[in-house]
């Protein structure tokens, strides 16, 4: 069984735990993981009107803005390599959560 195998188990069976939302990210590059952050501004879940916005950055921010303003959420940030990491913990920065 792969890591994310085990991933969408975890998820089947503790996605109650997560009433913020479950949000699945590809981490393979950087360009990967900074575009699905910004996709996930248009989910209904997170309402942001920051989502038609132009510049990618200003949408990621709303993204990180939504969560470090709700608590019970989980990240799964598949493919995440040696590479990518750090674009992963700019954007996350000091937000609230949990990752996988």
């Amino acid at each position: 069984m792969g890591e994310s195998q085990i991933a969408i188990e975890y998820l089947h069976r503790h996605q109650h735990d997560y009433p913020d939302g479950v949000f699945w990210l590809r981490g393979g590059t950087s360009a990967s993981l900074s575009r699905d952050f910004a996709v996930l501004a248009w989910l209904p879940k997170l309402q942001l009107a920051e989502c038609v916005q132009r510049e990618q950055k200003r949408v990621i921010e709303a993204v990180i803005g939504w969560l470090r303003a709700h608590q019970r959420w989980l990240l799964v940030v598949d493919n995440l390599d040696d590479v990518a990491a750090p674009s992963l913990n700019r954007l996350l920065g000091a937000a609230p959560g949990r990752f996988w």
